[in-house]
């Protein structure tokens, strides 16, 4: 079957579809749908889908408490300079989500394959890191 792997992002002729739930790695309609894959990654997108359908919630939990702990420490570092610490550690909670649960966005995946994807979202989370390192210093000298 002529496409393009979901999990290298390569063209090829030699690829075989897996039902799996599309949705949670592509956005869109629940269900099944036929997802395009070498057949030696057949296993590894297997593993992933079901580790990203386990771990759903908890990412959706860890990321808004650190987006709303941003907001809420930028909100209020205007007048209380403390709550710059919020801000810190909402970087730091994003970056060790984004670490431990390594979910790029649908068009990322689309362009660069789902194994190219992790490892930009793994490589984007230590860059969090350092900025998280970074706004704790100026947090500190506040």
């Amino acid at each position: 079957m002529e496409g393009r792997s979901i999990w290298t992002g390569r063209r090829s002729a030699s690829l075989v579809s897996v039902d799996v739930d599309a949705r949670i790695l592509l956005g869109g309609p629940s269900g099944a749908g036929g997802l395009l894959v070498e057949a030696q990654h057949e296993e590894e997108l297997r593993r992933f889908v079901a580790y990203a359908e386990r771990s759903r919630t908890k990412f959706w939990i860890l990321f808004s408490v650190a987006l709303a702990s941003m907001v809420a420490g930028g909100a209020f570092s205007v007048v209380w300079p403390k709550a710059r610490w919020a801000v810190a550690a909402g970087a730091l909670l994003f970056a060790l989500t984004a670490l431990v649960f390594p979910f790029a966005t649908p068009q990322t995946i689309r362009v660069f394959g789902l194994r190219r994807s992790r490892q930009i979202v793994r490589w984007s989370s230590v860059a969090m890191l350092g900025l998280a390192a970074w706004l704790a210093d100026l947090a500190s000298r506040t």
